[in-house]
């Protein structure tokens, strides 16, 4: 009985730890997938919908909702256009509780100044609720001690890349 026993606490612990690696994987195609979204909401003029995948305190902090849309309008008017943006899939979450980081690449062509620009660099996703929904912060030249002035759940763990570009596209 007591082998039958520890045959079955050793299957179930197996069974919890493949469960948790499969749940993983899906946050992290979740976090892929959401970032897509918002990235192609951005290029079809969508803004309404590439800010619901901003974190609002990032919204907050540039006016809000009203006020960023505007700033998106008339960059759009001025000849300044995203024309593509490949994202990579991060390798890895940190979990606390509920809330759930990841840093994902970026690489971005943008149209401005007569000339596409390319600029690469780091994209932390964040989740409230375990990997359900997902809001996106643009590293861009700052370091995580810097963000984590506005955004203090920030870990330290995360591992972001500095801002590369932008730089012009050579064909």
């Amino acid at each position: 009985m007591k082998k039958i026993l520890t045959i079955f606490i050793f299957l179930f612990a197996l069974q919890v730890q493949v469960s948790a690696q499969i749940d993983t994987v899906k946050i992290l195609n979740k976090a892929a997938k959401s970032a897509v979204e918002m990235s192609d909401a951005y290029i079809a003029g969508n803004y309404e919908r590439f800010m619901d995948f901003m974190h609002p305190t990032l919204i907050d902090l540039m006016g809000g909702r009203d006020t960023l849309k505007g700033l998106f309008m008339k960059s759009a008017s001025q000849g300044v256009k995203v024309i593509k943006t490949e994202i990579e899939k991060p390798e890895k979450i940190l979990v606390k509780d509920t809330i759930i980081q990841c840093v994902l690449t970026q690489k971005q062509e943008t149209r401005m100044f007569g000339g596409n620009y390319i600029t690469r660099g780091s994209l932390i996703g964040i989740s409230y609720n375990s990997g359900v929904d997902w809001y996106f912060i643009n590293v861009a030249g700052n370091k995580i001690s810097d963000l984590q002035k506005y955004f203090p759940e920030l870990s330290n763990e995360l591992q972001i890349m500095p801002q590369e570009g932008p730089a012009i596209k050579s064909n």
